[in-house]
C-alpha cells in the first residue's frame, strides 16, 4: 500500500517539475525573441534588486518593458517571463495567483 502512495507521490512531483520546466523554456524563448538583452544585462536584474523587492513589482516591470517594447505578450506571457526571471534572478516567493 505504502509503494502504490510512493510512486504516486514522485509522479505528481515529477509531473509539476516537468511543467514548470516546460513553462520556463517557453519564457526564456519569448523573453530571448523579444531582445530583452537588447536594453538589459545581467547586472541590471542583479542591481535592480532595491527598485524589484518582491515579485509582484518584477511582474509589473515586466508588464511595462513588454508594453513599451509592443512585444505583443499576453497576460499569461507576462506572468510566465516574470516567473521565469524570479526563478533566475530574484526568488522572490510568488502569489499563488498574480493579483490585477
Amino acid at each position: 500500500m505504502y509503494k502504490i502512495y510512493f510512486t504516486l507521490l514522485i509522479m505528481l512531483l515529477t509531473g509539476s517539475s516537468l511543467l514548470a520546466s516546460s513553462q520556463h523554456k517557453e519564457a526564456k524563448e519569448l523573453f530571448t525573441e523579444a531582445k530583452c538583452m537588447g536594453c538589459h544585462n545581467v547586472n541590471d536584474f542583479n542591481a535592480r534588486q532595491e527598485a524589484v523587492n518582491n515579485f509582484t513589482k518584477l511582474h509589473k516591470s515586466v508588464q511595462s518593458c513588454a508594453r513599451n517594447t509592443n512585444a505583443g505578450w499576453f497576460e499569461e506571457d507576462n506572468h510566465n517571463v516574470s516567473r521565469y526571471l524570479n526563478h533566475k534572478y530574484y526568488g522572490f516567493k510568488q502569489p499563488p495567483k498574480l493579483e490585477e
